[in-house]
């Protein structure tokens, strides 16, 4: 019929799609396809196989750690691959693995029914290979880059044809791991089932000075002396039991350069790992990704440039830095897909540490660097960060991505300079709040001539480009110490406010912000001309001491409350129009000097004037 509709959905080649037709899903597009798997310059293959014989009367016990014990009579029949590689670049992703999948299904066709416990052999019986081994050496600098789709720029490309015809292709995600010569990896593969392990898959990566890069900055986003991965990737036998992978990583002498971004795109990668064809309800296999990961020797920067403009992210003469830095480090985090299909996805993680020191790092423009006596300006001990992170992969009217973020410490000090509470609150804006997409001078500027544009000519309409966010946020802490220095730019002389406990809570969304802190009583006191190096140890010292030994306050509090509330504006700008704080003390009594009030008032406006500055 000539009257008929003709905008239906394309059902044809995509090759033949035309501006007349209706805009393919932006969730369909393979845009992160990249079929070149491997390049290299130089590689060997070596192959080997046993020829196994039959099993012994007389038979050698294996030890536990040897291996599995399945009566060989000793070692069992060994065949795997030996590659050799130099110069290589490896492209491996999502794509890439769900062709594998199909090629995987083909060649070795899935039974749905439960493995059976394989029986040990018996004298004069056949021995079994237990396993096929894969051994990867890198003979020279090799790439393994890893090309996924980015769901969360979905909205950047939704009113724009020309990417979403493919007649321009969108450029996908990547991480990049770059290894030096001497790094390994090796796989197992079982093929003997048994009741405690199923099928016991190992995998083993080793890696010489392994640095990452991104597609967020195409800069390092972690580089490490050396890096260790062992994972348990192995298979119930049940054919559709409950399935744990866990990736136990160990790094030495790590630096980590993170934006907000960054974790951004790891969320992308798990999401397109996770997607393809849906899997029949019949079939589903629930999936529990654990991943353990200690760190020796690290240091953590999170960059405070203002507005999060950043054109250099690895320039430390060109960016400012707040730094976490400390010996030794322990993050575990649990990924699950346990269901067929979820609305959302929940994940969780734990981060440890004995201490860490709190670092300003700036650039030799700034004034900080010429005129600050020392750039580490707090510590805490036994630091545990306790959280989850709930997402929505669709963006929806009613989605609300939350961050639950739980912090505990002991023996915490925070040397107050003005500047300082400044940047923590520069962290908050760059990592939580309204400036979490970094972005470059000439970018900013861009940005800020079309918002002015907007708002000569506004249009009324504001699309939802992100899901909302939904930020819970507590810290506490057991016996810490604020010193407000009595100098612009050192704390030889500052005054020191002790407490027991401090409870800080926060909740922060798109619409509000809503902050209470709670102080024990402060016990205040004049420290002049100390050692700056000893301040973070008398803290540590003075939180162990009795009531009896501890020093005479000349001003205490019994108690403070600090209540902060802001109401935001419409989107997108989201302005502040109404803000309240509320400062509630209990008793204060002073026996002191006029010294410590004079120290005290100069310790306070030193605070305002850096703040501002």
């Amino acid at each position: 019929d000539e009257d008929e509709d003709d905008d239906g959905e394309w059902l044809g080649l995509e090759r033949y799609l035309t501006s007349d037709n209706n805009i393919v899903s932006l969730q369909d597009l393979e845009y992160g396809k990249y079929s070149k798997l491997l390049e290299s310059n130089f590689a060997n293959m070596h192959y080997y196989y046993d020829s196994p014989g039959l099993v012994p009367i007389n038979q050698t016990k294996l030890d536990p750690s040897q291996g599995i014990d399945i009566g060989n009579g000793g070692f069992a029949p060994e065949t795997g691959i030996e590659l050799g590689l130099s110069g290589t670049t490896i492209h491996y992703g999502p794509w890439a693995d769900r062709q594998r999948f199909h090629l995987h299904k083909m060649i070795f066709p899935s039974l749905c029914r439960d493995a059976e416990e394989f029986e040990k052999l018996k004298p004069g019986m056949k021995r079994q290979y237990a396993g096929f081994n894969v051994f990867v050496e890198i003979l020279d600098e090799s790439i393994i880059r890893i090309p996924f789709r980015e769901p969360s720029k979905d909205a950047v490309y939704l009113h724009n044809p020309d990417y979403v015809n493919s007649s321009i292709s969108r450029p996908f995600g990547w991480l990049e791991l770059k290894m030096e010569k001497g790094s390994t990896i090796s796989t197992h593969t079982s093929y003997i089932p048994t009741i405690e392990n199923g099928w016991e898959n190992k995998l083993g990566i080793s890696l010489i000075e392994p640095e990452v890069r991104s597609s967020t900055n195409h800069e390092i986003l972690f580089k490490a002396k050396k890096h260790s991965i062992s994972a348990d990737i192995g298979y119930p036998l049940k054919w559709n039991g409950e399935t744990t992978w866990t990736f136990r990583n160990n790094s030495y002498d790590a630096d980590i350069f993170l934006l907000r971004e960054h974790i951004t795109l790891c969320i992308d990668l798990f999401d397109d790992f996770g997607s393809g064809d849906p899997t029949p309800y019949e079939l589903f296999r629930p999936f529990h990704y654990k991943i353990f990961w200690n760190i020796t020797n690290y240091a953590i920067y999170l960059n405070i440039n203002q507005r999060n403009i950043v054109n250099n992210p690895l320039d430390f003469s060109e960016n400012t830095y707040l730094s976490f830095q400390g010996t030794n480090l322990s993050l575990d985090v649990h990924v699950p897909f346990d269901t067929i299909f979820r609305k959302s996805n929940t994940i969780d993680y734990k981060l440890k540490t004995s201490y860490f020191d709190l670092v300003l790092d700036s650039p030799p423009w700034h004034t900080c660097n010429n005129f600050l006596s020392k750039n580490r300006v707090g510590r805490a001990n036994n630091f545990v960060l306790d959280g989850s992170y709930t997402y929505y992969p669709l963006i929806e009217i009613d989605s609300v991505d939350t961050v639950v973020l739980s912090c505990t410490c002991d023996d915490t000090t925070l040397e107050c300079y003005g500047f300082v509470v400044n940047y923590i609150m520069v962290v908050k804006e760059n990592y939580f709040g309204d400036h979490i997409h970094f972005q470059t001078f000439n970018e900013f500027m861009d940005d800020l001539n079309r918002v002015e544009e907007e708002n000569e000519n506004p249009t009324g309409k504001v699309m939802k480009s992100q899901n909302e966010t939904d930020v819970f946020f507590s810290f506490c802490v057991n016996n810490g110490c604020l010193v407000l220095p009595g100098h612009i730019y050192d704390s030889k002389s500052h005054i020191a406010l002790h407490f027991k406990t401090l409870d800080v809570d926060i909740r922060f969304t798109n619409y509000y912000m809503d902050m209470q802190a709670n102080f024990s009583p402060l016990n205040s006191r004049l420290v002049e001309n100390v050692n700056e190096e000893e301040i973070f140890d008398t803290t540590a010292t003075y939180g162990k001491l009795d009531e009896i030994s501890r020093f005479r306050p000349e001003m205490l509090i019994d108690g403070l409350s600090i209540h902060g509330h802001r109401i935001f504006g419409l989107p997108p700008i989201e302005p502040t129009y109404y803000c309240r704080w509320d400062f509630v003390a209990g008793d204060i009594l002073i026996d002191s000097s006029p010294l410590f009030l004079d120290g005290m008032i100069r310790a306070i406006k030193n605070m305002g004037y850096c703040y501002i500055d």
